[in-house]
């Protein structure tokens, strides 16, 4: 205010402003929201005489302070009802996902193989006919399984049947007819002269050791006889021998020391097929330099490591007997369908309750765990 008379010119110090508040909110908020600074005067006037000018400046401290907790009061209320809806909407998410979730694995089960998967009842309305649906193709699948199982086992022993019996015809009724021309032939070639008959009674002799050769070479291959004879080991080492006469580039090794028991004649005959069926592919496909056979048998037990990554399905006191054919050379093509033969092998072990797996890579590895029987103790 400024006085009347000579001191009109002189100004009243306005009071000093008050020290900043702390609850004005920090300083980039102060700035963002202060209005621009203004002042007005205003002139004091009474019954004509001029006592002087008001100034009135703007202070909006309390102003701010009052809004920075309002802000702060709603930014506070926002974050938790932010928070609240995130949790909201993942927990509605991951239980309406859920579902979706158990037909993913559902899936992968039945991708592995497990036609025994199955999917409870779903709680989403909309996955409902997805689960049944899944559910009914499970079975239908598992139904389909088992038909093939079923078919190819029948295949398998309907073909050990027609070997067997062609064998022993081959044994019984051509064995003896050439050994008879064979016999003739000799008979013929003491009691002629050295003429023109000896030289095809020869002949004749020759053609029937060929003809006895590739009868025993059709007899090993239609029904090892020496399985039943010699047992499984001997059957094997005399199968390797046959394959090194006729491959001599590669090398064939057997080991089959560990045979703590004999296998009955199914499981025999089944690990020798699938011996026969191995040594086969490598001889024609693999390319390699070595193949090797591992034989042994005895408790599942003592054998639980011969089939590593395997969940051994065996008692412990269970018998079984292990194979393990290896080879050095290409392995099979990442997109290669398996044959006949690959499949009558895993047949072969699933029909007596075993498991067989395949790895390629540096060469072909065929593991086959069979169980079997324990032989009948003697009667005294």
């Amino acid at each position: 205010v400024l006085p009347a008379g000579a001191a009109a010119e002189a100004m009243v110090e306005a009071p000093a402003p008050p020290a900043a508040d702390e609850d004005a909110g920090p300083a980039w908020f102060v700035h963002l929201v202060q209005p621009a600074a203004w002042e007005e005067r205003r002139e004091i006037v009474v019954a004509g005489t001029h006592y002087g000018q008001v100034a009135i400046t703007s202070d909006p401290d309390d102003e701010i302070a009052e809004i920075w907790q309002e802000f702060r009061v709603l930014a506070a209320l926002l974050l938790t009802l932010t928070s609240l809806f995130v949790v909201l909407v993942v927990w509605s998410v991951t239980r309406a996902l859920r579902p979706l979730g158990l037909v993913q694995a559902g899936l992968g089960r039945l991708a592995a193989g497990d036609f025994a998967a199955s999917l409870p009842s779903l709680e989403t309305a909309e996955l409902e006919p997805v689960g049944r649906s899944f559910n009914r193709l499970a079975d239908s699948l598992r139904r389909i399984t088992a038909d093939n199982h079923l078919l190819i086992g029948k295949l398998i022993s309907l073909q050990e049947s027609e070997r067997s019996q062609l064998a022993h015809e081959l044994h019984d009724e051509l064995g003896p007819c050439l050994f008879g021309i064979r016999a003739q032939a000799a008979c013929v070639i003491r009691a002629a002269a050295p003429d023109e008959a000896v030289a095809r009674a020869r002949t004749i002799q020759t053609l029937t050791d060929d003809l006895q050769r590739l009868n025993r070479n059709i007899l090993g291959r239609l029904h090892p006889m020496a399985l039943a004879d010699l047992g499984l080991a001997e059957a094997v080492r005399v199968l390797m021998e046959d394959w090194r006469e006729r491959c001599p580039a590669i090398a064939w090794e057997v080991l089959c020391d560990d045979l703590a028991a004999e296998p009955d004649g199914l499981a025999a005959l089944a690990v020798y097929r699938i011996i026969q069926e191995c040594l086969t592919n490598a001889a024609r496909h693999s390319r390699g330099e070595r193949v090797v056979v591992e034989l042994a048998s005895g408790s599942a037990a003592d054998l639980a490591d011969r089939l590593p990554g395997a969940n051994d399905p065996f008692a412990a006191a269970t018998l079984v007997v292990s194979v393990v054919v290896r080879d050095d050379g290409v392995g099979l093509a990442p997109d290669a369908r398996r044959g006949f033969g690959l499949l009558g092998m895993a047949e072969r072990a699933h029909a007596l309750g075993g498991m067989l797996r395949i790895d390629s890579g540096g060469g072909v590895v065929v593991q086959a765990l069979i169980p079997f029987a324990a032989p009948a103790q003697a009667q005294p």
